[in-house]
Order: C-alpha cells, then sequence, then structure tokens
C-alpha cells in the first residue's frame, strides 16, 4: 500500500445495450495508520522447532497468535526471544509494531 494517484473507472450496464461510465482519480498522499512498507526487522528461524528471535534496530513490541487469534506470546525491546518448544507444529501469525507502524509474518512451527 503505497502513495500516489490512481484513475478509478466505474461503468454501469442496464442489460438492454445501454451504460454509463464515470471516471475520477483518488490521491493517497500518506500511509494509513498500521501499514508499514518497512520496518527494521530480522525473525528467525522460520521454520521454528523451539525459540524464535526478532530482532530491530529500536525498540518494537511483538504478539505471537494463533490463526484463531489467541494470544500466545508477547514482548518488547530490541531483540525479542519467543520460546515455540511447547507448541504443537503448525502456522502462527507474528505481528511486530512500532509506534503506529506494524507488519505481520507467518511462523512455521515444525519439528
Amino acid at each position: 500500500m503505497g502513495t500516489g494517484t490512481s484513475t478509478i473507472t466505474v461503468t454501469a450496464d442496464d442489460g438492454k445495450r445501454g451504460s454509463a461510465a464515470d471516471a475520477f482519480d483518488v490521491k493517497v498522499t500518506s500511509k494509513p495508520l498500521g501499514f508499514a512498507e518497512e520496518i527494521d526487522l530480522e525473525i528467525f528461524p522460520n521454520p521454528a522447532t523451539g525459540f524464535v528471535q526478532v530482532r530491530s534496530s529500536g525498540e518494537v513490541h511483538a504478539t505471537l497468535t494463533d490463526l484463531n487469534g489467541r494470544m500466545i506470546h508477547t514482548g518488547s525491546g530490541d531483540e525479542i526471544m519467543l520460546d515455540m518448544h511447547s507448541l504443537p507444529n503448525g502456522i502462527y501469525l507474528l505481528t511486530v509494531s512500532k509506534g503506529v507502524e506494524g507488519v505481520r509474518r507467518k511462523i512455521v512451527k515444525s519439528d
């Protein structure tokens, strides 16, 4: 999701050979809140068997959830260790935020 101008054209057809169309420009001048194009971040290993390490150049907040949205682990800092030893194999979601910006990554737990 970035900034810039896009032209959107909407066409309606009445099913009897009649139609109408209109075009308009949409200009996005800044990123929406909550969407980061980039946070300086390292997440490893992935797939994981035990610990997942989150490293950043500044303080971040990390939340690991299962696919049902149940929170499993949270942590804050510039280096966070998430213990996945006791979790069943599967896919988890890691959300990392810094201020109002955030990114989400899939983490695979596999023994």
